[in-house]
């Protein structure tokens, strides 16, 4: 059951769904996985937040009970249980064993894309702090990266 967990968890947080995955249990589980496996559940409901961050390339999605990061370019895979998150002066903090995830909320423009994200975003993995940009998900809105400004296309 908790390899399905996992598997499912992975699942949901690569394709961006929100439902339940039919994932068989023997599924290839992701190059490195940290947490406490009895902490992670199937995501319930839809992208309330995302953040994002370059070198190297990591995501952050909370859902209203499950906290998942891939980091490293997909190759490290966090899953735990969505903490109560704690007050900050400019934001909020999910604090979990294996993973810090602070909010603040100042602007914040993606290197990478130059996209403009109302918030920005700290991801404390063990000794490792990672810098980020992100906001939350309106209801209806996707949960893709949002596109580069208007204007800022290659020169032709």
């Amino acid at each position: 059951m908790k390899n399905w967990t996992i598997a499912a968890v992975a699942a949901l947080a690569l394709t961006g769904c929100d439902k339940t995955a039919d994932t068989p249990a023997d599924s290839a589980a992701p190059a490195a996985e940290t947490g406490d496996p009895a902490d992670a559940e199937a995501p319930q409901g839809p992208v309330l937040f995302r953040g994002i961050g370059q070198e190297p390339g990591w995501i952050v999605r909370i859902y209203g009970n499950v906290i998942v990061y891939e980091g490293d370019y997909g190759e490290t895979l966090i899953a735990v249980r969505a903490p109560e998150p704690e007050t900050t002066d400019n934001g909020r903090r999910y604090v979990t064993a294996p993973l810090t995830v602070e909010i603040a909320e100042e602007a914040c423009t993606d290197v990478m894309s130059a996209a403009e994200y109302p918030a920005t975003v700290t991801i404390i993995e063990g000794e490792r702090t990672w810098q980020g940009c992100g906001g939350d998900i309106a209801e209806g809105e996707s949960d893709a990266p949002a596109p580069p400004p208007a204007g800022d296309s290659p020169a032709g």
